[in-house]
């Protein structure tokens, strides 16, 4: 379990990296929000493009790996189409096979030590 007062600084260093390496997102007006999150939704995090919220639910992340890559990947559909991402899903893809959830974690899996490199 990583500490959430280092956790916290260290998600929005992972966020302006993200904001520096793959820029402004052309589906919203401006960076999104950071927030932590209790909820007990059984995963790590979200985005929420209606609210331009990106989401971290601490009780679900368990390494500072966790941390990294959650931020990446949640900043992936940051970038993507709001209305594609649902119509995805209306076209039956499921989280696992999504196009933009396959994307976005690739990307996490791929930049992380990119990332930690860059804030540690």
């Amino acid at each position: 379990m990583i500490e959430w007062e280092s956790g916290l600084k260290d998600a929005e260093q992972a966020l302006d990296w993200c904001l520096d390496t793959y820029g402004f997102s052309k589906h919203q007006e401006d960076v999104p929000w950071l927030d932590f999150s209790e909820d007990d939704l059984g995963m790590m995090g979200e985005y929420i493009a209606d609210e331009n919220s990106l989401i971290i639910y601490p009780n679900h992340i368990h390494t500072y790996d966790d941390l990294i890559e959650t931020v990446i990947h949640e900043y992936q559909h940051y970038l993507q189409s709001p209305t594609w991402m649902e119509r995805y899903y209306n076209m039956g893809y499921d989280y696992q096979t999504h196009p933009y959830e396959v994307q976005a974690e690739k990307v996490a899996k791929r930049d992380k030590n990119l990332c930690k490199k860059s804030i540690n």
